[in-house]
């Protein structure tokens, strides 16, 4: 049997309001059940007594209804779509073009998450940008055996004092009694002050260095924190290389508690996107380029600007733009941004932080110059100039809930 055919056994068995009532349990087609009633019908016209016209009546009747009934469009009920359809057709929000997925803000704004992806598929940076996004009275706390050089400025706005960085291939690591004191200086910080996160950068690196139980602690402490954490503000960030978590020791239940986001590209081996596709259920990307996937579907993901070696905390800064006047403070002669922003259109991402980044620097955060210096306006009667003083008085108003 087809499939065309058994949704038409489901619309037929669900047709609400109106069941067959006679032939319409053996006969599916309206005609066949016509020429059944007609011929039943006159069969039962020659019964004796007073039986046979109220007979061939009812046959009539239950004939016409079960007609009715199957040839009946079931307007009250959603048309339902061939199985075949759904395996053949990705969802149409994949095929949208422009369709896009804003993982760090999304994972800016989630509980414990995990986030995946092969090597230099850009977790970190995906991460690093979200941090930029966490208000600042969260406190961060970083676990990092990688370590890596050139992904060191993404942690910029953790303290010093609550990071636990080292090379995992170096002899001069911490064991594990040092790293579980680490976790457990995390938690009881963040259950006696509420809104702390902690990320991990390299899941699978520390399940290769540490003893079984020990790292089945750890974890243990991260599942927990998923499950009862929110309520409390405390977060746990899992960032993997893996892509079916097997090395993390999660059971099924365990994985659920987590959000789950990957990021992949054009480079990224197909073998890999073959198991997060399987181990997670979700369909198999058709977008090229630097795509993200956000728990329920895959898209382009959004781009933001390349983050540098610096120690701003804040908003990633651009390369300085040379020949600075002279008279203008040396904050804001290292932090020139890459382009204004049109005021006359909805906000940008990273405007409002590029608008922190100038306050801090030293412009007045409700004056000309930083309308100037960000929205390229300056005072007169302009529609730029009017809708930049807008969006500045609004930043100003914003600005307390970062104080």
């Amino acid at each position: 049997m087809d499939g065309k055919q058994i949704l038409r056994d489901i619309q037929f068995d669900n047709d609400f309001g109106l069941s067959p009532m006679g032939l319409g349990f053996l006969l599916k087609d309206a005609g066949l059940v016509g020429l059944g009633t007609v011929i039943l019908s006159v069969l039962a016209l020659p019964v004796g007594g007073t039986f046979g016209i109220p007979l061939a009546i009812a046959i009539v009747y239950m004939g016409a209804n079960d007609c009715k009934a199957i040839s009946r469009k079931g307007t009250d009920t959603p048309a339902l779509q061939a199985s075949e359809d759904l395996q053949t057709s990705p969802p149409a929000d994949l095929k949208a073009p422009g369709a896009a997925v804003d993982l760090p803000r999304l994972l800016a704004s989630s509980n414990s998450s995990i986030i995946m992806g092969a090597p230099r598929a850009g977790k970190g940076y995906a991460v690093a940008q979200a941090l930029r996004m966490v208000p600042e009275t969260c406190s961060m706390w970083l676990l990092d055996p990688k370590n890596d050089p050139r992904e060191r400025h993404y942690w910029s706005q953790v303290e010093d004092t609550h990071k636990l960085a080292f090379n995992n291939l170096s002899s001069n690591k911490p064991n594990d009694d040092r790293i579980l004191e680490f976790i457990t200086e995390f938690f009881d910080s963040a259950v006696e002050h509420g809104n702390h996160l902690l990320i991990i950068d390299e899941v699978p690196a520390l399940s290769n260095m540490m003893a079984p139980k020990a790292f089945k602690k750890m974890m243990g402490l991260a599942a927990s924190t998923a499950s009862s954490g929110p309520s409390l503000g405390i977060r746990v960030w899992l960032i993997t290389q893996d892509s079916t978590c097997d090395q993390m020791g999660f059971s099924a239940q365990s994985r659920a508690c987590f959000a789950q986001f990957a990021v992949s590209s054009d480079r990224t081996p197909k073998s890999w996107l073959a198991g997060f596709c399987q181990s997670t259920k979700s369909p198999n990307p058709t977008l090229t380029g630097y795509i993200a996937y956000e728990g329920e579907r895959w898209g382009n993901s959004k781009q933001y600007p390349k983050l540098l070696q610096s120690r701003t905390v804040g908003i990633p800064i651009v390369p300085p733009v040379e020949n600075s006047n002279s008279g203008q403070n040396s904050a804001l002669k290292s932090s020139a941004f890459a382009a204004q922003f049109d005021p006359t259109q909805p906000e940008s991402e990273c405007e409002f932080s590029q608008f922190r980044e100038l306050v801090c620097g030293g412009l007045e955060a409700g004056g000309n110059e930083v309308i100037n210096r960000l929205w390229g306006a300056k005072p007169g009667g302009s529609k730029r100039y009017q809708a930049a003083r807008q969006r500045r008085d609004q930043f100003v108003a914003r600005l307390s809930e970062y104080s």
